[in-house]
């Protein structure tokens, strides 16, 4: 599972991916270019808006920080822990925030803060989570490996479980320290508005930070794979988020509404990723499970059954004869000379021979349920349920008349073309309705059998076969 991941993770963004990237960035930046002259614009109140954004916010931000913590506990990737770490950060300073914001739970919010710290919980958030990525960058590299344990058992992830907890423990204290201060804190909101933040160094400060962080998962991640591209884009949208408030001066305008839409934009960023790549971590699974099964059942030159899957299902299928009172017939084929054969025409010859040979005997099994498997070598089995011996000797004689017209020459002396031996052998079904055609010419004992058995008689007959000259068919007779 983590060699899926790191895959994943590792994956070059293709020339589509970043066609999309590019335009989710230009219409990021052109409508914060475009807006930004309107930002201070009044618009109606929507006192909804607030808490669904915010609870939007948690949710997104929350699952991202779950998905990375999932990411590190399989690849051992200190980067993922930290990421989980930092959104985990947001989801503190956006559920304060929600719950002092003026209008939300109260008039005046609740714990009773004032009304500055609503924008002193948005400072610390648009702040710190920059902060924390260009401290999550600091173990980034471009092929994640399992960390290295420095410690045995259960401590041997407790650095990357210091990485989550950390930026969240910090974010709970800034928290405590802006709820504890609440009235005394320095003044950012004046009336409605709160262009002292606009004003004060807070603002270059939070656009540094903003920049710094996306200029250096650009340098750190040179855009070479997919989870850095998101992240990047994810960061772009936090930073026009950023300056649409800034430039918004108060709260329900054109500026602020927009911000919170570039939010909403940037928390969904690397989510939507993390999603992708959980889908494409199933379809690897599925296709693994697919080739698993391909190679529990099938045979991996010819694409016949293999011998494991022959076995299971002819004991199955006598089970079914047995309960049904119906005959089943079992064919065993063997390319004639196929040793000589291989030796003189060379083994990939040899294997286009046997390819050619399954592809021949396809062509006559067309009832329900009929299946060929290579048995092993040169040897393959066709189990025929329902066929009589009668039926099971007319498939084998069209199975001669196919191989005939493969027409592949030998070169050898033994035989113009590459023939085959069939051994055929019936279950009667236990006393199921047969004539007495059928039972003379099968000459079956009444007594049931199991599988082996019927491999055993349906091997007997093959090697009367070989001993009456090949390419011919023996039906098993227990006289």
């Amino acid at each position: 599972m983590s060699q899926a991941v790191n895959e994943i993770l590792n994956q070059a963004p293709s020339p589509r991916m970043l066609r999309v990237v590019s335009i989710v960035a230009a219409l990021v930046i052109l409508s914060t270019v475009l807006l930004f002259p309107l930002s201070a614009r009044p618009l109606p109140v929507i006192e909804a808006y607030m808490p669904m954004y915010a609870m939007a916010v948690v949710l997104i931000e929350g699952l991202t920080a779950y998905f990375f913590a999932i990411q590190y506990r399989f690849t051992g990737w200190r980067f993922m822990a930290a990421l989980s770490g930092a959104y985990g950060y947001v989801v503190v300073m956006v559920i304060f925030q929600v719950i002092v914001f003026p209008g939300v739970f109260s008039e005046m919010g609740l714990l009773d803060t004032g009304p500055q710290s609503a924008p002193w919980f948005w400072v610390t958030w648009h702040a710190g989570f920059p902060f924390f990525i260009l401290i999550a960058l600091l173990f980034y590299s471009p092929r994640p490996s399992p960390a290295p344990q420095l410690a045995v058992g259960r401590y041997r992830h407790l650095p990357g479980i210091i990485l989550m907890l950390w930026p969240v423990i910090f974010g709970l204290i800034v928290a405590l320290v802006v709820v504890s201060l609440g009235h005394r804190l320095p003044e950012l909101v004046a009336g409605k508005s709160y262009s002292n933040i606009a004003d004060s160094l807070l603002a270059p400060l939070v656009i540094a930070l903003g920049l710094a962080a996306l200029a250096a998962c650009v340098y750190v991640t040179r855009m070479r794979d997919l989870l850095g591209l998101w992240l990047a884009l994810a960061l772009l949208a936090a930073l026009g988020d950023v300056v649409l408030t800034l430039a918004a001066i108060a709260r329900y305008s054109v500026g602020w509404y927009a911000a919170r839409v570039l939010s909403l934009i940037s928390s969904s960023m690397v989510l939507g990723f993390l999603i992708w790549e959980i889908s494409g971590l199933y379809r690897q699974l599925l296709d693994s499970h697919r080739q698993l099964e391909d190679r529990v059942t099938y045979d991996g030159l010819t694409e016949a059954y293999n011998r494991g899957y022959f076995t299971s299902h002819l004991e199955k299928a006598m089970v079914l004869a047995r309960q049904e009172g119906v005959p089943l017939s079992l064919l065993m084929i063997d390319a004639d000379h196929f040793k000589g054969y291989n030796d003189h025409q060379g083994h990939q010859k040899g294997d286009q021979c046997l390819v050619a040979i399954v592809a021949a005997i396809k062509k006559v099994l067309r009832r329900a349920g009929d299946c060929v498997a290579r048995y092993g070598g040169e040897e393959f089995v066709v189990v025929l349920p329902g066929a009589n011996a009668h039926t099971a000797e007319s498939i084998a004689t069209q199975i001669h008349a196919q191989i005939a017209l493969l027409q592949i020459p030998r070169f050898d002396g033994l035989s113009a073309h590459v023939t085959v031996s069939i051994g055929i052998a019936t279950y009667d079904g236990q006393g199921g309705p047969m004539d007495s055609e059928d039972r003379d010419r099968e000459n079956l004992a009444r007594e049931d059998m199991d599988h082996e058995e019927l491999i055993r008689r349906a091997d007997a007959a093959l090697y009367r076969a070989k001993h009456a000259g090949r390419n011919t068919s023996v039906i098993f007779d227990a006289a």
